[in-house]
């Protein structure tokens, strides 16, 4: 809900929502299983380089731990009169404040259709600044109502979007790298629903009052 005045509207798609059920949207490559798996299935990265940072982006294997994941971080770089750690400068970003973003394959979506991204993000070092992280978000909505990333070390963070698509076409999930700060990509899910509606038609007699 963007405005006090399409709320209604949401009730009412709830309500349609209610009345379907989701089912999985596959995004070729979304289990992380090996890079070149998922370059061949449409999976792209984009980096600027920056003499100020060090950036990393790398597929991380199974563990028994955790699961598959992409990393993303940056850094500041080290120098000979290398600053105390909390008082390295915010890194500057490229594409929109970042210094790399990952852009996943394509699903087929309908307009009409609402589509539900949930992933999971764990911490390995907390970001210096308020916007810093990692922002994750989709090619129907843009950066702007993505979520970013943020926590303690060590933490495991939800990641849940939900959009209304309203042309047929790609729906692809994107994640990009803000500021200082490295995180992982441990999964990434998408569901879609048709919300239903009521199609059924009544004859009427315009001189019925």
């Amino acid at each position: 809900v963007v405005s006090p005045v399409a709320l209604g509207y949401h009730w009412q798609l709830a309500s349609a929502c209610q009345r379907s059920e989701w089912r999985e949207l596959p995004i070729p490559g979304a289990e992380f299983r090996e890079p070149q798996q998922m370059e061949a299935l449409g999976w792209s990265l984009e980096q600027r380089p920056l003499e100020q940072a060090e950036v990393q982006v790398e597929f991380l294997p199974p563990q028994a731990e955790r699961s598959a994941g992409l990393r993303l971080a940056a850094y500041a770089s080290p120098t000979e009169n290398r600053l105390p750690t909390n008082s390295q400068t915010p890194i500057a970003g490229g594409y929109e404040g970042a210094s790399s973003r990952i852009r996943s394959s394509a699903a087929s979506v309908q307009a009409g259709q609402l589509v539900r991204v949930a992933a999971k993000a764990r911490i390995l070092r907390a970001p210096t600044s308020p916007d810093s992280g990692v922002l994750v978000y989709d090619n129907q909505a843009g950066p702007s109502l993505g979520q970013l990333v943020r926590g303690d070390a060590g933490e495991l963070v939800a990641i849940e979007l939900y959009r209304f698509i309203v042309a047929d076409g790609e729906f692809r999930v994107l994640a990009e790298c803000r500021g200082q700060c490295d995180i992982v990509l441990e999964s990434i899910t998408t569901s879609v629903i048709a919300p239903a509606v009521n199609r059924r038609s009544f004859e009427t007699n315009p001189n019925d009052r």
